[in-house]
């Protein structure tokens, strides 16, 4: 494997950048990133269309000069139309100039002065401009031919030239004014056909090179005293086109078109030679830290070696081939490409700002047509349509395998759906005339074929929020459900082309593609709006990739089972990857740090405090502690919906009591002799009763909390919850908690004493609260949010049988439950299995009905048996568009077992009675102004502003020290001047980036 080292920078194909993170929140910035095959180049551009940028290419052109800033350890050289720099390690190369219409042969500096000169072989000029190639400048722009050689004189201010063409020695003050002519057209014996000038301030000498003479020469200053310095008469095979002068040794460096030579020029003696050198047109030389450099146009390499010409190495080296594909991995700030000719084919990477390149995988036999990096499993895949195969490799290209082989058809583009286990690839029937879009599971099991039509198939794009995946084939552009249906297409961009490769940016909602029309096109998702994005500057664009560079990464800590005992603290200048299930052991200590980090790697992943461990996890709101998906990109909240489900989430297992069995009181996920997966108490006696329960256990403190992300099954276990509490006691403290975008509930309590306050659950894909099996603790401030069909909370007894002690009965006060649009019936509570509970003091918006109340008609017991036994409340709450404002139908009573003719009496009694106990406890219909609808966007001010959430408060609990006075209904307060999710919580984030989602005022 070539490596960096081997190869300080070996110059690219054409590339692309893609890919996901685990970093710190730091600002980044959106490239869209393209490979050109004419142009041997990979470019970039910001999503608005500036900035672009060929920011990496072949550097190296014919006849480069080359010029060291040894001062700020640099190196500067004609490319092409451009002016490049890079570090004096080849790392790091960037475009300083680039002339609309022109080609820089020529390069001097002024590293005081902070100025760059070249000279113009095409425009026949010499410029100059800022080092940072800003302000150029026309100072020489008549009276040259197109070979002109510039040097300075920083101690005089002067800048001499020599004009090959015109056989003629200038001089001019730095800013072109004041020309002087040294010599003038001299006799054929002296210049001849010059080349390169080096300057001897002390001496007041000019050396130069004419290869037509076979000689270097030299004039002073004034113009007198021209001598031989060295010819063929010391060394008959001699061919200059380039020098460099050492003034402190006072020798002289002479390159050849096959080597370069050191001599003394006191003594004409040769000192050293160094051979196998192609064609070094330009050589400049750094004094500071005695260095040679040396462009080799021959092999479009920038070499260097020491003054005595020993330890030579490769710099920069241009490319030969054709890059056709790019991906780019954004967690480790990689870009990867394929090139598919000559003999460096293959797979290279590079950093995201061009440095350390390396080659990666040669594929000898093949052609690598399409890329695509999961950045969950560290694989690189690639489509190889010569050898008809999917492959897959190791991000660091250790390990190939291949995933599939395809009978008679070449692969061309490559998709991989990471959430799914999915992989999409595009392929083209080598005999008939026909082409397929393929999908298969990551390991090549289970392909089918998801689309069938004529050949010319060529790039895939996965758009994961929509279901869809985009395709190419030939000046057409389609999608397609992941399943194969509803395909569209095709969709033909105006003027034509053949598109190719094609990325999809979901944030922006756009769609983007290379149209080998020389031209990067884009569209809305469902084709409309088709846009040029780049127009200029292309040849033949090929690979393209969306990707956000300057992420700084933290160093990540694998963290799996067993990994920690005892105290164990997790800082925030670290990033944690939960790797499957972690547990907080009996008589161990988590501590976490504000501002920390944690992932989970994947659905496995989670974090569990057994009985008898402890989790410190204190945040603040400035430095929450945030527990997320290894995708989430901190930086950029926009993409939060797409995550939903990618870890399972949080844990804390007491020994409080429970009102479920003992062999139900197990995480499910777990077998049953995993001790550590048991909550509630921990002995039994012989009748299988709890003995040793501990209402005031406690488990530790969650503070200023984000989980984000959750939800996923361990197992085959349904509705996992993203936060669970398991026999929690009440000396555990959690407040200041959030749940986002949770792939099944919210917050689960089962059973057990804690406390809650300040918890906000929002987006999860089933109810933002449960109770059950038991759970009696006290509860302020909670904020539900949902956008589907389930309700907000649901509230059960038990598991069975449903009517152990002590009854499911939790208290919440001051709640805030959203659904943000009502499309269904569902309620906002659900009480069931003869689960209860009270809620006081409350806010409920927008639910097809209010409360959903279980009634059993046989004798057992039910959530309604709850009611009347007073353990089942609704007081001072507000209710809104809920039940079509009908306060008898504020609730659902759902009847069981009615097998007797007088059952439809007894439940209407059962409805009237309930629906009294609504309208005598306080409750109202009234329109707390928490939604404004607006044509452009939903803005949701949580703060409500009608008056009556001021009005018929109910009492605190006199034997409830935990419920606080709030003095307002909802859980935030009316005239707060912030908000208690302010600056913590996910949610915020989301509200305010979304386009077209919610604001929060």
């Amino acid at each position: 494997m070539r490596t960096a080292r081997s190869i300080v920078l070996s110059v690219l194909l054409l590339l692309t950048i893609f890919s996901l993170p685990v970093h710190s929140q730091n600002s980044s910035t959106r490239q869209l990133y393209w490979s050109d095959v004419t142009e041997n180049a990979i470019a970039k551009a910001g999503l608005d269309g500036s900035g672009q940028d060929p920011f990496l290419s072949s550097p190296v052109g014919d006849n480069a000069g080359i010029a060291v800033d040894s001062l700020n350890h640099q190196i500067f050289f004609a490319s092409g139309a451009s002016i490049k720099r890079a570090r004096l390690d080849g790392n790091h190369i960037r475009e300083v100039v680039r002339l609309s219409a022109g080609q820089p042969l020529n390069i001097a500096l002024d590293i005081r002065g902070r100025k760059i000169y070249w000279t113009d072989s095409q425009n026949r000029k010499i410029q100059r401009a800022n080092m940072d190639g800003s302000q150029v400048e026309d100072l020489i722009t008549h009276d040259l031919s197109n070979r002109v050689d510039i040097e300075l004189d920083l101690e005089s201010g002067k800048m001499y030239w020599m004009d090959s063409g015109n056989r003629v020695l200038r001089r001019a003050n730095l800013d072109g004014t004041q020309i002087e002519t040294i010599l003038d057209k001299q006799p054929e014996s002296i210049l001849f056909r010059p080349r390169d000038l080096v300057l001897d301030p002390r001496n007041k000498k000019i050396y130069w090179a004419d290869w037509g003479l076979n000689k270097i020469q030299s004039v002073n200053f004034d113009g007198t005293q021209i001598e031989d310095v060295f010819s063929r008469q010391q060394d008959g095979s001699l061919r200059p086109i380039g020098l460099a002068f050492d003034a402190k040794e006072q020798t002289l460096y002479i390159a050849e078109s096959f080597r370069i030579k050191q001599i003394d020029i006191a003594s004409r003696n040769i000192l050293a030679v160094i051979g196998n050198v192609s064609e070094a047109n330009h050589v400049a030389l750094d004094p500071t830290n005695r260095k040679l450099y040396w462009t080799s146009s021959g092999l479009d390499l920038v070499e260097r070696a020491t003054l005595d010409l020993s330890d030579r190495e490769i710099l920069i080296q241009s490319s030969t081939v054709h890059p056709i594909a790019v991906a780019v991995d954004e967690r480790n700030q990689h870009i990867y490409w394929s090139e598919i000719q000559g003999k460096n084919r293959g797979i290279y990477r590079a950093h995201l700002d061009g440095s350390q390149q390396e080659s990666l995988v040669s594929v000898r036999l093949g052609r690598v047509i399409g890329i695509a990096v999961d950045t969950l499993h560290d694989k690189i895949y690639w489509t190889n349509a010569g050898e008809g195969k999917i492959q897959r490799a190791n991000l660091d290209g250790r390990d190939v395998e291949d995933v599939l082989q395809l009978d008679s058809f070449q692969p061309a583009g490559i998709a991989i759906d990471i959430r799914n286990n999915k992989i999409y690839w595009s392929a083209n029937h080598s005999g008939s005339r026909s082409g397929c879009i393929f999908r298969a599971d990551l390991d090549g099991n289970d392909m089918d074929t998801l689309v069938s039509m004529k050949n010319g198939l060529f790039g895939v794009a996965l758009n994961g929020s929509l279901g869809r995946l985009y395709f190419t084939r030939l000046n057409g552009l389609y999608f397609v459900g992941l399943d194969g249906g509803n395909l569209k297409g095709p969709i033909t961009p105006p003027g034509g082309g053949i598109l190719r490769h094609l990325v999809v940016d979901e944030i922006g909602q756009r769609v983007y593609w290379t149209n080998q029309s020389n031209k990067i096109q884009s569209a809305n998702l469902d084709g409309t709006q088709i846009t040029d994005f780049v127009t200029t500057g292309l040849a033949k664009p090929s690979g393209i990739a969306l990707g956000r560079e300057n992420i700084q990464s933290k160093e990540e800590i694998l963290v799996s089972d067993h990994t920690g005992r005892g105290y164990i603290q997790w800082t925030k200048n670290k990033s944690y990857i939960l790797d499957g299930p972690v547990f907080i052991e009996a008589g161990d200590t988590l501590a976490i740090e504000a501002g920390t980090v944690i992932r989970g790697r994947s659905k496995y992943s989670a974090l569990i405090v057994a009985r008898g461990g402890y989790l410190k996890a204190l945040g603040t709101p400035a430095h929450p502690i945030i527990f997320t998906t290894y995708q989430d990109d901190l930086d950029h909240q926009e993409d939060l919906p797409t995550f939903a489900g990618r870890w399972s989430g949080i844990a804390i297992l007491g020994q409080a009591r429970l009102n479920s069995l003992p062999e139900q009181s197990h995480l499910s996920s777990f077998p049953e002799d995993e001790v550590r997966a048991r909550y509630g108490a921990q002995d039994l006696d012989e009748d299988g009763l709890f003995e040793t329960y501990d209402d005031q256990d406690g488990s530790g403190v969650m503070r200023y909390v984000s989980i984000r992300f959750a939800g996923a099954e361990l197992t085959d276990t349904p509705r996992q919850s993203a936060l669970l509490l398991a026999g929690v006691g009440s000396n555990t403290e959690i407040d200041h908690i959030e749940v986002l975008y949770s792939d099944g509930d919210g917050v689960r309590i089962l059973g057990g004493t804690v406390n809650t306050a300040y918890l906000v659950s929002a987006f999860c894909q089933n109810f933002a609260f449960v109770t059950n099996e038991g759970y009696c603790g006290s509860n302020q401030f909670w904020l539900s949010v949902q956008n589907h069909s389930v309700g907000a909370s649901q509230h059960l007894g038990g598991t069975q049988p449903i009517d152990g002690y002590p009854f499911t009965a939790p208290a919440i006060y001051n709640a805030t439950f959203i659904r943000l649009w009502r499309r269904n019936n569902a309620p906002a509570l659900t009480f069931r299995d003869n689960g209860g509970g009270s809620y006081r003091n409350s806010i409920f918006l927008n639910y097809g009905t209010g409360i959903e109340l279980e009634l059993k008609l046989d004798g057992r017991e039910s959530s309604y048996r709850r009611f009347l036994d007073h353990q089942l409340a609704f007081t001072n709450n507000i209710f809104w568009n809920a039940a079509d404002l009908d306060a008898n139908e504020l609730f659902r009573l759902q009847v069981y077992h009615s097998t007797q003719p007088d059952d439809d009496f007894a439940a209407t009694t059962a409805e009237n009675l309930f629906a009294k106990h609504l309208e005598l406890g306080g409750n109202a219909i009234e329109n707390p102004q928490l939604i404004n609808i607006k044509r452009s966007r939903r803005s949701l001010n949580f703060r409500p502003k009608s008056t009556a959430v001021f009005d018929l408060l109910a009492p605190l609990p006199p034997e409830d020290l935990f419920i606080q006075p709030a003095g307002f209904k909802g859980a935030f307060e009316p005239n707060a001047e912030e908000l208690w999710i302010a600056g913590w919580t996910g949610l915020i984030k989301l509200a305010l980036n979304i386009k077209g989602g919610i604001g929060i005022d």
